[in-house]
């Protein structure tokens, strides 16, 4: 039987548990017959999320697949602050994200053709400035140019690799790659630890837990090399 393989008589006692409904603080809007609708399962809460765009979608995935992201939700409660007018307004964002360090991060997702009508800038610089209650610590714009297709489909891969994580192989992986002196490509490692689709997922959930880099900003295959983290700072700046 292979190394990522449950053996049945394990999986004969696991009983299906329903996810717990999304927390989110609106309804997903149905709109147009070219809307795009979905759900997934936050796997950090068993918690529904739904969004409303393939955008949207990648971001949630995106985030998920990040170590230092301990909880994820959707549709937050709106944010009220006042518009240069001092009209009172509110803001609901698309995501919030909750870090290991604590801090809250708040999320508006946009389309780049949308940005500059939307005036969604001017309202977060608003917001900045007036630190409304109950606002996140920080609020940062994302469009398409943050959520490329090739991070997108990365974090997917991470977080069905770690759907379907295999403790056993990942530290079985992890103490062969601790050996790694330089890079080499995934290919060759499996070949030497855990071979094929077994092996690949171990690796990947390394990856996604921030121990092994991929070299590139290509999408993780067979022949992407990957190295051990040093001592850089793991975290990009997730609120830049």
């Amino acid at each position: 039987m292979s190394a990522g393989l449950t053996p049945p008589s394990e999986r004969a006692g696991q009983l299906w548990i329903p996810p717990s409904a999304s927390v989110a603080s609106r309804k997903i809007s149905l709109r147009g017959r070219g809307s795009f609708r979905g759900t997934i399962v936050n796997p950090l809460s068993h918690r529904e999320m739904h969004y409303e765009s393939t955008m949207e979608r990648d971001a949630m995935y995106i985030l998920l697949a990040r170590p230092d992201v301990v909880d994820l939700i959707d549709q937050p409660p709106p944010v009220t602050f006042h518009d240069r007018e001092r009209r009172k307004r509110s803001h609901t964002f698309d995501l919030e994200a909750r870090l290991r360090c604590g801090k809250r991060i708040a999320f508006a997702i946009k389309q780049e053709n949308q940005v500059a009508k939307s005036g969604i800038v001017d309202d977060l610089q608003l917001m900045r400035e007036q630190r409304p209650r109950g606002c996140a610590d920080a609020m940062v714009l994302r469009t398409e140019r943050h959520i490329t297709r090739a991070r997108a489909a990365n974090a997917r891969l991470i977080f069905h690799s770690n759907s379907f994580r295999v403790d056993a192989d990942v530290a079985r992986m992890r103490n062969f790659t601790m050996t790694l002196r330089g890079c080499a490509k995934i290919s060759d490692i499996l070949k030497a630890s855990i071979p094929e689709a077994a092996g690949f997922s171990a690796l990947v959930c390394l990856i996604g837990d921030g121990e092994l880099v991929p070299i590139g900003n290509g999408l993780i295959s067979y022949d992407t090399p990957v190295r051990l983290r040093g001592e850089e700072v793991f975290v990009e700046e997730i609120a830049r």
